[in-house]
């Protein structure tokens, strides 16, 4: 990822991949599809860095690391991380990663529990 509007181009992509794969299979909302393809392009990437890394090719940055993870794809790539012990000695890395996990946790955590009244607004929205 060598730039930010390929950053957004594969966001774009993977949120249309999604749409496409619910109209395919509509048993799972489009979110979960979503959730699916980013999760799976993260631990992608995250592999492919510590193959570079292992090579010594050019490597994906580290502001498109954080970038897939912010948007939803931190737990592929915490699963790369541990599976492949990649970037693991870097402490600064760990601590934004860390961060970012917190910030999903709490973002699930209010999902979990304002469930009812996001759903009542939405649909309050939408009729």
């Amino acid at each position: 990822m060598c730039c930010r509007s390929m950053r957004i181009f594969m966001l774009v992509f993977l949120t249309l991949i999604s749409f496409l794969l619910n109209r395919a299979y509509p048993q799972l909302p489009v979110i979960s599809w979503y959730f699916i393809n980013v999760n799976i392009f993260a631990f992608l990437l995250f592999s492919i860095d510590k193959y570079h890394a292992i090579t010594h090719k050019k490597r994906v940055p580290e502001a498109g690391l954080y970038y897939f993870s912010f948007i939803g794809g931190v737990m592929g790539a915490l699963f790369a991380m541990i599976l492949w012990r990649h970037k693991l000695a870097k402490s600064l890395f760990l601590w934004i990663q860390l961060g970012i996990v917190c910030l999903w946790a709490c973002i699930i955590m209010y999902v979990l529990i304002y469930f009812d009244t996001i759903t009542t607004t939405i649909k309050g929205l939408f009729s």
